[in-house]
């Protein structure tokens, strides 16, 4: 996490919060928090994309749907998340959800287990 703001700072901030925190594996771990940076840095945001499709400064809707997303619920349950037995994210499905911003680089935490990946129809860096 680098700084005190941004998309890494608040799902930390928010990952620190939960009450469940110390009976998580160090993986459940990294992969929530994964999770909750995609959700901060393509939730609202506002980019040079966002400008052209809705006005400079006007507000930039969030995701259509986001069933699940930063709750207390295992992350499997998540809308658009799927994993598998073991309970390793295999995949991500978010396609056409009104994703905006840009893709954050913590996604690379799930590389090991990743298998699936779809954020086309979204207006993203």
């Amino acid at each position: 996490v680098v700084g005190d703001s941004g998309p890494s700072f608040e799902a930390y901030k928010w990952l620190a919060g939960d009450s469940d925190l110390n009976t998580y594996s160090p993986e459940k771990i990294l992969q929530r928090y994964a999770l909750a940076t995609t959700y901060f840095a393509t939730n609202s945001a506002s980019t040079p994309y966002t400008d052209e499709e809705f006005g400079v400064g006007a507000p930039v809707p969030g995701w259509i749907t986001a069933d699940g997303w930063l709750s207390d619920s295992d992350e499997c349950t998540w809308y658009g998340v799927t994993c598998d037995e073991a309970g390793s994210v295999k995949g991500i499905d978010l396609e056409g959800n009104g994703l905006t911003g840009s893709w954050p680089p913590e996604v690379s935490l799930l590389n090991k287990d990743l298998e699936h990946l779809d954020i086309g129809g979204n207006i993203m860096d």
